[in-house]
């Protein structure tokens, strides 16, 4: 139970400010100004932004990720709302990204506790396992040299990132 509470937080917390913010400018300026609903739809927007029900990218589940990648895979533990896992998803190629195996670590319990267990019990986000190794908020140059590893071929423009 406490798990779920985990994955929610973010989500309730954003989506509560949204509705305070409703009723704290309904009740000091007896009305809805622009400015009022404008921050409560941010909030709220936000909210939903780091939810467990937006499904932007995709996810394998923990238990199933090292059998999909493989030995050479890459395998990315990214979380909604995680600015270094959006600016990672946008740097790589769609060719890229399908090459990659994710694992949205707030769907999914035994990832959280794999991600934890190599931070001190914090969540960092994105932790690529490539191979034997770790890489913590890895980016777009690691990730595309990993994939044209496994493909086989040396990368092209290893230093490169969008």
């Amino acid at each position: 139970m406490a798990h779920e509470l985990d994955r929610w937080k973010p989500a309730l917390i954003n989506g509560g400010s949204g509705l305070a913010v409703i009723a704290l400018g309904w009740m000091v300026e007896g009305r809805l100004t622009w400015p009022i609903m404008g921050a409560a739809v941010v909030a709220l927007g936000w909210g939903w932004w780091v939810s467990p029900l937006r499904n932007a990218r995709p996810h394998v589940p923990h238990a199933d990720a090292a059998a999909t990648a493989g030995p050479y895979g890459p395998v990315v533990y990214w979380r909604p709302g995680c600015s270094y896992c959006l600016k990672l998803w946008r740097a790589l190629d769609r060719d890229e990204r399908d090459r990659v195996t994710w694992v949205n670590v707030m769907a999914d319990r035994d990832a959280s506790v794999y991600v934890r267990r190599f931070h001190d019990g914090r969540m960092v986000t994105p932790t690529a396992v490539m191979g034997t190794g770790r890489q913590i908020e890895a980016t777009a140059s690691q990730i595309r040299a990993r994939v044209a590893r496994r493909r086989g071929r040396p990368s092209a423009d290893p230093g490169r990132d969008r």
